[in-house]
């Protein structure tokens, strides 16, 4: 049996347990890979009968390199967000946050839980914790768990924010996907932090 994780707002497929999952208060973050396939081959034209030509002359490979652990297709979709500043990234993951609570497919158990965790107040040891990474008046549990999850890997070049929808401009879960390393090398390991209590579960 798997478990497919959909997103609540829009019905993306996101993910599945098929990877290696840590949970946190907020998040799971899906454990993949980058791994490789060998599309069809596509006629671009040539002519392989000729004298001498090569049997795969005028025929071309694609190959598609992806992350295993995101979704039906393995890439998360892109986001139209037009964001240069920790400030921006924060706006629209708590624009997100907003439209989580407001949605009626938000379960009411599922949300007091989501309310009762994000409005915990960090003790002095956590906020000093905070303070230390350069997150100064950071108060509550969600927004330590924003800054750990988003903020502080913003900057970063192998962090990506993507959005769980069909179609760029929908408002869909905010998700980060992290790669090891510019190079997108097959075997690479990726990581999808998705919000846990913005998913709704489908056994298969």
């Amino acid at each position: 049996m798997v478990v497919v994780f959909l997103d609540l707002l829009t019905d993306y497929e996101i993910s599945s347990d098929s990877y290696k999952i840590v949970e946190t208060e907020f998040f799971k973050t899906i454990h993949g890979k980058l791994v490789e396939d060998k599309e069809q081959d596509y006629d671009i034209g040539g002519n392989a009968s000729e004298d001498g030509a090569d049997a795969d002359e005028g025929v071309e490979k694609f190959v598609k390199t992806y992350a295993n652990c995101c979704g039906p297709e393995g890439t998360p979709h892109e986001t139209n967000m037009i964001i240069t500043t920790k400030k921006q990234l924060k706006t629209e993951i708590m624009a997100y946050v907003k439209r989580l609570m407001a949605s009626e497919k938000f379960p009411e158990d599922k949300k007091k839980e989501f309310k009762e965790l994000a409005m915990r107040k960090l003790t002095e040891e956590e906020i000093e914790e905070q303070a230390a990474k350069g997150d100064k008046n950071c108060k509550t549990a969600l927004n330590k768990a924003i800054f750990d999850e988003f903020l502080a890997n913003f900057s970063s070049e192998t962090f990506v924010i993507v959005r769980a929808a069909e179609d760029v401009g929908i408002e869909g879960m905010i998700m980060g996907c992290r790669y090891t390393s510019e190079a997108y090398q097959v075997g690479d390991p990726v990581t999808l932090t998705i919000w846990k209590h913005g998913v709704r579960e489908e056994a298969y």
